[in-house]
Order: structure tokens, then sequence, then C-alpha cells
């Protein structure tokens, strides 16, 4: 989950604290989650964030990973510096590594179900 969240940024906080926040969590500070609570994201952003998200469980990292190249070089291209510092950077090697565990654990343990 933790590596989830360092890629991918996604909230992990209760629909109660997102419906009632006013400013952004600590997480948000840290690079953790990029605080849809508050706007600080777009909605379609975001959206394309959970979907990678979902990809990567699924086994399809070179998807995820090709989302995430593509946004940062639109981001580029346009010369938003402030967007593209705000995606991810994360150490793929590592992702695609665990991503493959995380995806064969819950296969094994949906076999022993």
């Amino acid at each position: 989950m933790q590596l989830l969240q360092k890629v991918f940024r996604l909230r992990t906080c209760a629909d109660s604290v997102f419906e009632n926040r006013s400013r952004p969590c600590l997480l948000h500070q840290i690079r953790r989650c990029t605080a849809p609570c508050v706007d600080l994201v777009s909605a379609t952003d975001y959206t394309d964030d959970v979907r990678s998200a979902e990809l990567f469980l699924q086994g399809k990292d070179d998807e995820a990973v090709e989302r995430l190249i593509a946004r940062m070089n639109a981001a580029a291209e346009h010369r938003e510096l402030r967007a593209r510092g705000n995606l991810p950077r994360p150490d793929w090697r590592a992702a695609q590594g665990a991503g493959k565990a995380i995806v064969s654990s819950s296969r094994r343990r949906d076999a022993s179900m």
C-alpha cells in the first residue's frame, strides 16, 4: 500500500474526512497525496491517477508507466513546470517488481478461497 501511495499519490482518508477538509493534510505535504479534497488536483487528473493505479494492480504496469510518462510529457510541452513537478517520479524498477508481487500474492489468495 505504501508503494501505491508513493507512486500514484491517491488519498487514504475516510470519506467523512475527505468531505470536510478545508486545507491539505500532512500526506499532501510529504507528497503522498495530491489533495483532491481541497481541489489541488483536477477531477480528471485524479481519475487518471486512479485508473493508472488500477492498471498497476491488474499487472499492467507497463501501461500504467506509459500513462504517467504521457502526462509528464504533456506537462513539459505546455511548460507547466509546476504540474510536472507534482507528478510522481518513482523508481519504476522497484515499483514493477513490487506490483508483480502484489498481483501474484492476490492471485494466490484468490485461489485459496
